[in-house]
């Protein structure tokens, strides 16, 4: 009798224990650099220094202390080119308060329709894949309404994607996984 081939999709997981090992190395004692740091711009690059800090929260409000946040962003002159202390990129580990931070300059945009921003994308346990969401600045109001991306959120939810003024040079974005006040992800 011919054995029926019953091969088909295997289940969805969730990220497990482990992820921290390969993606945040930093996080760990292991004898080796990791390969980004929370350092996306060096003091020596081109632009206005900038610090972003915030939490990630699950859906009660509280701090999720083993996600891990990767961020991308354009440089000074709106370009994705990296190079003399940037690199565009950046890694970042929440601690047990659910708190992370980056350090860079503040990104240009790239076209006068376009408002500065940030990529960032989110990964944690429980998630059954990683999360975008944008990053856009409370103090870029007008650049704010004309970029399509922000206006394409509803206008009730474009809160959750505004970083604001702690200080100079200082903006904090958190990041709520669900519940109340949940930032806006996007479906790429």
């Amino acid at each position: 009798m011919a054995r029926a081939n019953r091969l088909g999709q295997t289940p969805t997981q969730t990220v497990g224990p482990y992820f921290a090992i390969g993606l945040a190395p930093h996080c760990i004692s292991l004898p080796f650099k990791p390969l980004a740091t929370e350092e996306i711009a060096t003091d020596g690059a081109e632009g206005e220094p900038l610090v972003l800090t915030g939490q990630v929260l699950d859906g009660d409000g509280a701090p999720v202390s083993d996600a891990l946040i990767e961020a991308r962003q354009r440089n000074a002159r709106g370009s994705w080119e990296s190079g003399q202390g940037f690199r565009g990129y950046g890694r970042a580990a929440t601690d047990k308060n659910g708190t992370f931070l980056f350090r860079t300059v503040r990104p240009a945009p790239a076209s006068d329709y376009e408002a500065p921003h940030l990529w960032l994308i989110v990964q944690a346990r429980g998630l059954l894949g990683p999360l975008v969401t944008r990053v856009h600045f409370a103090d870029e109001a007008d650049r704010n309404e004309r970029d399509p991306i922000f206006q394409a959120a509803p206008p009730a939810r474009r809160a959750t994607l505004l970083a604001h003024p702690i200080g100079p040079g200082r903006y904090r974005f958190d990041i709520r996984l669900q519940g109340e006040h949940e930032t806006v992800f996007f479906d790429l």
